[in-house]
């Protein structure tokens, strides 16, 4: 589990909610400033392990973990920025990844219906084909989305 910022919270229920059912659960927690990072006292109490990490380190960080644990998905909660970097690790490790495609930053805002179009995202292999992440997600899979044209 990758987070960044405010998303926090719903990576601990995540980390929480697989660990009851029996898998394990890692939390990489991705902030530029040591203050932003999740509290380290509930993270470690709903995962199996937490990493602290600044933005460009992400790519790195999350490779070796996921090798490290053999883990089979990968998930996201934070700016699309970061569900574009996960999704791209999950492929290169062999992994799935489940990502938000909300906007999850406080830069934009959505109407969570599906109208305003803030969170359209582009289908990949698709030329004219969008997905709404509020409508059709908010959890996507990683590898459907072209993150190249996305944002």
């Amino acid at each position: 589990m990758v987070t960044e910022g405010a998303a926090a919270a719903t990576a601990r229920w995540l980390c929480e909610r697989l660990r009851a059912v029996g898998c394990s659960a890692h939390l990489l927690s991705v902030a530029r400033d040591p203050e932003q990072h999740v509290d380290l006292v509930r993270a470690r109490r709903s995962a199996d392990g937490v990493v602290l990490v600044e933005p460009p380190g992400v790519p790195d960080a999350l490779t070796g973990l996921a090798q490290s644990t053999t883990a089979a998905v990968l998930y996201a909660v934070g700016p699309v920025s970061l569900s574009a970097t996960v999704a791209q690790v999950a492929g290169q490790v062999g992994a799935v990844s489940q990502v938000s495609g909300l906007p999850l930053d406080d830069t934009a805002a959505v109407c969570g219906h599906g109208l305003c179009g803030a969170c359209d995202l582009p289908l990949a292999g698709r030329r004219e084909s969008w997905v709404r992440a509020c409508s059709d997600g908010p959890v996507l899979r990683g590898d459907l989305v072209d993150w190249g044209r996305a944002g």
